[in-house]
């Protein structure tokens, strides 16, 4: 085992885990530059979740943490309708269970703030190369 694939197996099993806000979408819940650390889940809890719960989801290359507004089941499967506090209206997508990283459990206040510069330094140099 080489010890980043070992570093990589602790990581895995890791039940918390952190992330930091880079948006006001769920104020007064939690503001940009919180970090909100999340629990991850097994499937079968997955499925249990409710109206109300805040899910760390995945959408492409990002993370959201938004608030589940309706659980929807079609056919048997089970999908999240999920919606920011700070928003007028739901997100557009359903959430399925795939994309769930896991439940939000709390946040700390500011911590996350050096990874939220270094999101917006870097996507704004990205963005400038791109509509070159």
């Amino acid at each position: 085992l080489s010890s980043s694939s070992a570093a990589s197996d602790v990581y895995k099993r890791q039940k918390y885990e952190p992330i930091a806000i880079l948006s006001n979408s769920m104020y007064p819940s939690y503001s940009r530059g919180d970090v909100v650390v999340y629990e991850k889940l097994d499937n079968m809890s997955l499925k249990k979740l409710s109206e109300n719960s805040i899910i760390v989801y995945r959408i492409g290359n990002q993370y959201v943490a938004h608030r589940i507004v309706e659980v929807v089941s079609e056919n048997g499967t089970i999908s999240y309708r999920t919606e920011g506090d700070n928003n007028n209206a739901p997100d557009v997508h359903l959430v399925n269970i795939e994309q769930i990283k896991g439940v939000y459990r709390f946040h700390i206040k500011y911590v996350g703030f050096p990874s939220v510069w270094l999101h917006d330094y870097f996507n704004k140099e990205a963005a400038k190369v791109e509509t070159k």
